[in-house]
This record gives structure tokens, C-alpha cells and sequence, in this order.
């Protein structure tokens, strides 16, 4: 589906209390409020082409030694580059739950 006909995004996250679904206008918006969560850091996501480039501060070394995902580090702040679309942001912020000790586990659907 084209990313510019979506309405947003449905989202439920799993953690070991409950089940949260949500509703956001973006996978943008998904990505930040999830690694703002885990980390207390500001997440930038931007959009270029089919990808996602997802930012935020390198105090966790953990999340760069523990998962197989490529990423980048640039002074203070670590990039990783994921499709963008729900199943691969999905498996990402899943990646980043397991780099720190969480079982948290994720869906996201785009709304028509």
C-alpha cells in the first residue's frame, strides 16, 4: 500500500503486565514513543526513500553489543536504518526489547 494513502497506523504492544493498542499517524511517531520509553533519550526517526533512520544517544551499549542489527555511531548517538514498514519496525523495536532484557513484542497494521 502506499505509505501517503495510509490513515495511520494501529499498533498493540505486548509487554509482562498487559496489551496496549494504540493508534498513531506514522511509523515515525510509533518508533519514538517506544525507544523513548525504553531509553529516558530523544529518538529522531526520519524517513529517506523505503527506509527509516532511527537516532538516538549511545548510552546503551548493550542494544550495539547484543543484537545482529547494523547501526552506526556518530559522536554521542547510534543510527539503525529498518524498512519502513510495520512488520520491519516491528521486528526492530522487538530487537531493541530483547537487547534490554525485555520480552516486549509488537504488531503494527497500517489503517486503510
Amino acid at each position: 500500500m502506499n505509505k501517503a494513502n495510509a490513515k495511520g497506523f494501529k499498533w498493540a504492544w505486548y509487554d509482562d503486565e498487559s496489551v496496549y493498542v494504540n493508534q498513531d499517524k506514522s511509523l515515525k511517531a510509533i518508533i519514538e514513543n517506544v525507544i523513548e520509553y525504553y531509553t529516558d533519550c530523544e529518538c529522531n526517526a526520519e524517513q529517506e526513500n523505503d527506509e527509516l533512520i532511527i537516532t538516538f544517544a549511545n548510552d546503551y551499549d548493550e542494544i550495539a553489543e547484543n543484537s545482529d542489527l547494523e547501526f552506526e555511531i556518530d559522536g554521542d548517538d547510534i543510527s539503525f536504518k529498518v524498512k519502513a514498514n510495520g512488520f520491519e519496525v516491528a521486528r526492530f523495536l522487538e530487537t531493541i526489547a530483547e537487547c534490554l532484557n525485555r520480552s516486549d513484542r509488537f504488531d503494527i497494521s497500517e489503517i486503510n
